[in-house]
């Protein structure tokens, strides 16, 4: 149910940059904090971003989780 998640999007105009390089030079370990620790109370990041064109991110969390862990 959608009264029991929170949702939050950020978007940027930046540089954007390709999220499967960025993981495997070893850039974007913030990004990958943030969706493991999503994960870690039932919730998801998603993110999106193409070189030229800025990034996406998209937080869903269970509302409880919120609530208790300060998202």
């Amino acid at each position: 149910c959608i009264r029991d998640r929170v949702f939050a999007v950020v978007k940027d105009e930046g540089p954007g940059f390709y999220h499967g390089v960025a993981r495997k030079s070893g850039g974007g370990l913030g990004l990958t904090g943030m969706q493991e620790r999503a994960m870690m109370i039932g919730g998801r990041v998603d993110i999106e971003s193409i070189p030229g064109s800025g990034t996406t991110i998209r937080l869903n969390v269970p509302v409880q989780a919120a609530e208790t862990q300060n998202v």
